[in-house]
């Protein structure tokens, strides 16, 4: 991999020096790729508007990053600000120089990139239902196929932006990203064909639950094998310019962590208030509005790390208690209509 890492990190700087002056426009394209959207607004945005897509964008959020989460420490690959300062390849007279930035230094592995894979996937599930819907809205025609591709125009522009944005910050080389594309594909093909609005709350449960039991499983396979399932941590604090760029809510552990957190109290939540779906349109507008305004304060509460472990705890109930809120909220604006059971 040594001579694609090497080739990549020449593509690294051409983008840095053609796209520096744009770089608070990267780094927002690469806030939006951020796997947290997907639990911040799209499922808020999506479940207010519909139970059962909402539901697909769950799985297909919770699914594509434990997924990665997995892949990640299968695959074991580097990220090009750390690998450029101890790759055999390089010495201190021709160390490539590329710029880090604030989003530079995730701390997970590499490969594949999370942003453009969970990204991929609920994007994917959003556009095919709209794609869906707007072919069911208006009688078959020619502007009728054409208003049908605008979806996945979209998403192909949206994964496309993500993708360069994360090699332009130099967190991620240009094969990790296109592999991140492809298996949020696969992921969301595979999510759309599941009925995932008719399974009992057990089956969500047994998913959620599933994500934990695996990943200890292949910590702690990877252990008994000398292998540290936490090797990227020391070498993002290593190399980070700015030792303050360096968060924990970036590793795998509070990853899964959210997974289980957002999934699991959300389908016991709908579960606790019988929810129903909001009748008006109107309503479903001002609700997801709501839900979205909720989700970005509660976003603004932060943990102070005096233990790892009770780090990602907190990160579990935090994400849980947003999804709870998204299904009270909406449950409360179905309410006080009439010749309606809510």
């Amino acid at each position: 991999m040594d001579w694609l890492q090497t080739a990549e990190i020449t593509h690294i700087q051409k983008l840095q020096h053609v796209f520096g002056d744009y770089s608070e426009i990267m780094l927002f394209l690469s806030q939006l790729g951020d796997p947290r959207s997907a639990f911040l607004v799209c499922v808020p945005l999506v479940y207010c508007l519909s139970r059962a897509k909402g539901l697909k964008v769950m799985w297909a959020a919770v699914m594509s990053e434990w997924l990665n989460l997995i892949l990640k420490k299968l695959l074991h690959g580097q990220r090009p600000y750390w690998w450029i300062h101890f790759s055999n390849l390089f010495n201190d007279s021709n160390r490539p120089i590329i710029k880090q930035y604030r989003l530079t230094c995730e701390t997970g592995p590499g490969v594949p990139s999370g942003h453009a894979m969970v990204t991929t996937a609920v994007w994917f599930i959003m556009m095919s239902s709209l794609a869906t819907y707007l072919q069911s809205a208006n009688q078959k025609s020619r502007t009728t196929k054409l208003l049908s591709l605008l979806p996945w125009l979209f998403l192909s522009g949206l994964a496309s932006v993500v993708c360069v944005s994360r090699v332009f910050i130099a967190s991620h080389f240009t094969h990790q990203v296109f592999l991140g594309v492809f298996v949020g594909l696969v992921v969301g093909l595979l999510v759309a064909k599941l009925p995932v609005e008719t399974f009992a709350t057990s089956t969500h449960l047994a998913f959620a639950f599933s994500t934990v039991v695996v990943t200890f499983i292949q910590n702690g396979l990877l252990i008994a094998m000398d292998s540290d399932p936490a090797w990227s941590i020391p070498l993002a604090l290593r190399w980070c310019d700015h030792k303050e760029w360096v968060h924990l809510d970036t590793t795998p552990f509070y990853t899964l962590a959210r997974d289980f957190g957002s999934l699991a109290l959300m389908v016991v939540a709908e579960r606790a208030v019988a929810l129903k779906e909001i009748p008006s349109v109107l309503r479903k507008i001002v609700a997801a509005g709501t839900c979205l305004v909720f989700a970005q304060i509660a976003e603004l509460v932060k943990f102070s790390v005096v233990d790892v472990n009770v780090f990602y705890l907190l990160g579990a109930v935090k994400y849980g208690l947003i999804m709870i809120g998204v299904v009270v909220i909406k449950r409360l604006w179905c309410c006080g209509v009439k010749d309606k059971k809510c």
